[in-house]
C-alpha cells in the first residue's frame, strides 16, 4: 500500500512539473509573438527598404541567425 501512494505521488508531481512546463511554453510564445509583432513593425517603419517583402526577409534572417546563436550558447552550457 505504501508503495502504491509513493507511485501516486511521483505520478502528481510529474502532472505538475510537466503542467507547468506547458504554462510557460504558452507564455513564452505569447511573448515571442509580441516581440515578432514589435519588430516587424519597426522594420516597416524605420527601414527605408523598397518593398515589403525585402523587409520581411532581411527580418526573418536576423531573427533566424539570432535564434541560432541564442541555440549554440545554450547548447554549450
Amino acid at each position: 500500500m505504501r508503495r502504491k501512494n509513493m507511485h501516486i505521488k511521483k505520478i502528481g508531481s510529474k502532472f505538475k512539473e510537466q503542467t507547468n512546463l506547458l504554462i510557460i511554453s504558452a507564455l513564452s510564445l505569447v511573448a515571442a509573438l509580441a516581440w515578432n509583432t514589435a519588430i516587424q513593425t519597426f522594420f516597416e517603419k524605420y527601414l527605408s527598404i523598397p518593398g515589403e517583402i525585402s523587409a520581411k526577409f532581411i527580418y526573418a534572417i536576423l531573427v533566424t541567425l539570432l535564434a541560432v546563436i541564442i541555440m549554440l550558447i545554450l547548447k554549450k552550457k
